[in-house]
Formats: structure tokens, sequence, C-alpha cells
């Protein structure tokens, strides 16, 4: 008797490829990766991509007990952790190896604070005001990692959001002058000064309804 195929969303629902975290294992690792470390995380990425396909489907098609369920899976599986350490590693942070990656990954759960500080500073605007900064730790941000991929796949990507690739200024002011042609534009994520340059304007920063 055949089992019925596990429902899951596309390939292409998922927030990176292979590629792209091969890319950050080397930014984090070093170049070259051995082969046995190569190995072992195409096959964590592997397993990883497919949970996730798999919770993607039940957020948005099934029951929220069944979603929860593969939720809380998600969170606990060591190979999720590792691939979250390696996305969210500060690029201004030193080499580390794949065993002190793994250690990271261990102490990386986004049920539970992670105990690390948080450095809130401020950096001057060009208008004379601050701009403030916050921090976050290896362990924090691995775990911000892990929401973010959960809730891309819960709810995938918007289209009146530009924080993305793809999706910049130029896409913003052709949003905007599309908007205007039929009625103007209802909302902005923050207003737009006379003084801003259409062209120059830092479409990550806006959302156009």
């Amino acid at each position: 008797m055949k089992t019925a195929p596990i429902a899951m969303l596309p390939k292409s629902a998922l927030p990176y490829d292979w590629g792209h975290t091969l890319n950050h294992a080397v930014r984090v690792m070093g170049s070259p990766i051995m082969p046995e470390v190569r190995q072992e995380l195409r096959t964590i990425w592997k397993n990883v991509a497919k949970q996730l396909r798999r919770y993607g489907h039940a957020a948005r098609f099934m029951s929220k007990e069944r979603a929860e369920h593969l939720e809380y899976r998600l969170t606990a599986c060591f190979g999720f952790r590792v691939i979250s350490v390696l996305h969210s590693y500060p690029k201004s942070g030193e080499q580390i190896t794949f065993e002190q990656v793994k250690k990271l990954a261990n102490r990386t759960n986004p049920h539970f604070p992670s105990g690390e500080k948080v450095i809130v500073t401020s950096m001057p605007k060009a208008d004379g005001g601050k701009r403030p900064i916050i921090i976050f730790e290896r362990v924090a941000r691995a775990n911000q990692s892990m929401a973010r991929d959960l809730i891309h796949m819960a709810c995938g990507h918007s289209r009146f959001e530009y924080a993305r690739k793809r999706r910049g200024r130029e896409k913003l002011m052709q949003a905007i002058n599309n908007a205007n042609k039929n009625g103007g534009v209802r909302a902005l994520a923050r207003p737009i000064h006379e003084t801003e340059v259409p062209g120059l304007l830092g479409g990550d920063a806006f959302s156009v309804m």
C-alpha cells in the first residue's frame, strides 16, 4: 500500500537555497570548506529545507495545531540551529570552526532568553539627529534568524514590502507612480519629505499601499 506524499510548499518558497547557505559557511569558517564538513552541511540543509517546506504548508493550509507541532519540531531541530548560526553570524566576527558553530547551535533556542548582553548605542544622522543602534550577540541573532525563517514560510513575501532583493527604490517609485495614476497612495511606512530626491529614496524603508 502506497503512502500519501507529504504535503509541503515548493522549493521556491524557501528563504534561501543551498548555495546561499554554503556562501555563509565560507564566510563564517573560511575557504576551502573541508569535503566532510561540506557533505554534513549539505545533508543538514536538505533536512531543514524539507522541514521548512512542510511547516510552511501546514501554517498556510492546515490547522493551527499541526503548524504549531511542526514549528516546535523545527525550533528543536539541531540542524535548523546550525543553519541559523551560519546565516546570522556577524560579518565583523572572526572566523570559527564547524565545531564552534555547533557549540553556538547547542545554545540556540528561541523559546528561552539567550542570556547575552544587548548593546544599545546610536550613530549621528545627516540631519543632526541620532539613529538608535541595537547590537545583539551571536545566540540572540541565531534565534532571530530562526524566527525570521518561520515567519517567511508561514506568510511569504508581501507585495507591498520593499526591504528585499530586487525590490528597492526603483520598484518603490514605480509603485508610487502606478498608485497615483489609480487614485493615489493610501499609505506609506514613513512620509516622503519634500527635500528627498525621488531617485535617491531609500526604498528599503517603505511599504506602499
